[in-house]
Parts: structure tokens; C-alpha cells; sequence
């Protein structure tokens, strides 16, 4: 960056130019809000460079991720087979292949929002879309029966009112009570998430356990919702992939 190589000996006007360098208000926010107590080049230029990779592990509309299920540590994944019962759609299971394109998922904008453009920092409470990335949704109704346990199933399918899910923060980051006047939290990689369908039926928590399922003579994981209280089970850690 020009300012590093410039002998710019007034602390203040290197603030300046370090705030100028980013147009971004994620980075001007945590900029202003800890410069003040910085009274030294190297003590700035550290700030700089933390808020910098701070900002390279926000997840935006539009980035490529893997879901991680905490418990089982495995991945969120789909296929090509369908299920024989519920939807009769696109399986969804966990596995631990990865990185491959069946458990790599595109954050989207949800069904119904107005089109924007990708970059848009995701916040804990947005609601988005799971687009894997051969192009299917992840999407649970809640007619549908998961193939071992009984509850709701989770498969791909096109585009629709029930490929809606809200990203929560995990069990022990959930207040009982939300303040209005809270600062929104962004999204980072690496989180540990609680992932609910926001279906107007009823409100579907995702979730993973290590009992199978059979299908072709192989078996997978199963990957269902429930309406249940949310609990460890629920957690999924959000890993950035590429952006």
C-alpha cells in the first residue's frame, strides 16, 4: 500500500489514509472504534493488519463454504441419488469428503428478496439460501419424512419458499432475550452455527446424527430437522472455501 512506503511522520494523517484505504463500514466501524488509544506506527499498523484478517474471514452473499456438523464432524453433503420415500428428491447426508463439489455450498439471497449485489456481509438473524454447488437448494418440508428417524427431510430441489434458513449463533451464544439496541454480529468462517428453516409451517432446526440410512446397497449419514428445542446436536461449524 502506497501509505506503508511513504515517510509520513503525523500519526493522525496516517489514521486517515489507513481509514480511507477501505470503503468497506465493517472495517471503518472496527477502524474507529479502536484508534483511539493508538499512540505509536507499529501500534496502528497491527491494528490495521488484525482488523484486515478480520475482515478476510467475514462470509458475504455470494462466497462458496462447507458445514461442518460439530458432533460428528462431518460435512453437509448432497448427491445425485434420490430418496426412495418422503420427496423421492436429491439425498442429502453427512459424509467426510471434503473439499468436493457436493458439500460445497453457494450463500445466496433467500427466496422472495429482492436480487442484490454479491459482497453483502452476512449478519447472525439474515436469512439466506444453500445452493450447492452442482446447483440444487437445500430445502425441508415439513410433510416429508427422513428416511431412519422419522422427522423432517432435508434433500435439494429447485428454488422455493422452504429453501429459507436463518443463521443463529450456536447453543451457547443464544440470549434469551434479544436487545434491539445489540450491535449487529457478521458471519466469520470458522463460527459454530445453529441453522433453522424458516418455513411458515413451523419453525426446523438442521441437524445431524451418526444413524444411516440405506440406499443402493451404501450407507449415509442422515441429515434431518426437528422442532425441538435446539441443542449440541444442532451446532454446524461454517468454514469459508473460496470466495
Amino acid at each position: 500500500m502506497k501509505c506503508f512506503d511513504a515517510e509520513i511522520n503525523d500519526l493522525e494523517e496516517q489514521k486517515k489514509l489507513l481509514f480511507h484505504s477501505f470503503s468497506d463500514d465493517f472495517f471503518r466501524k472496527e477502524f474507529n472504534k479502536q484508534i483511539h488509544n493508538v499512540n505509536s506506527k507499529e501500534v496502528l499498523f497491527k491494528l490495521f493488519n488484525n482488523i484486515v484478517n478480520e475482515y478476510s474471514k467475514l462470509i458475504k452473499y455470494g462466497n462458496f463454504v462447507s458445514l461442518k456438523h460439530i458432533t460428528t464432524g462431518k460435512y453437509l453433503t448432497t448427491d445425485d441419488k434420490k430418496y426412495l420415500t418422503g420427496s423421492r428428491g436429491q439425498i442429502v447426508f453427512s459424509t467426510d469428503a471434503l473439499p468436493e463439489a457436493n458439500a460445497i455450498w453457494k450463500i445466496n439471497y433467500p427466496f422472495g428478496s429482492q436480487p442484490k449485489a454479491n459482497n453483502e456481509i452476512v449478519s447472525y438473524g439474515d436469512t439466506i439460501s444453500l445452493q450447492n454447488k452442482l446447483g440444487k437448494m437445500l430445502w425441508a418440508y415439513p410433510n416429508y419424512k427422513s428416511p431412519t428417524s422419522g422427522h423432517v427431510e432435508v434433500s435439494c430441489y429447485s428454488m422455493n419458499q422452504y429453501n429459507n434458513w436463518m443463521i443463529e449463533p450456536n447453543i451457547s451464544n443464544i440470549s434469551t432475550k434479544k436487545n434491539s439496541n445489540e450491535e449487529k454480529r457478521y458471519l466469520k468462517s470458522e463460527d459454530k452455527i445453529v441453522i433453522v428453516n424458516e418455513s411458515k409451517e413451523k419453525v426446523m432446526i438442521l441437524h445431524s446424527h451418526n444413524i444411516k440410512f440405506t440406499l443402493d446397497n451404501s450407507l449415509y449419514q442422515e441429515v434431518f430437522c426437528h422442532d425441538n428445542r435446539i441443542h449440541l446436536k444442532d451446532e454446524w461449524c461454517i468454514e469459508l472455501v473460496e470466495h
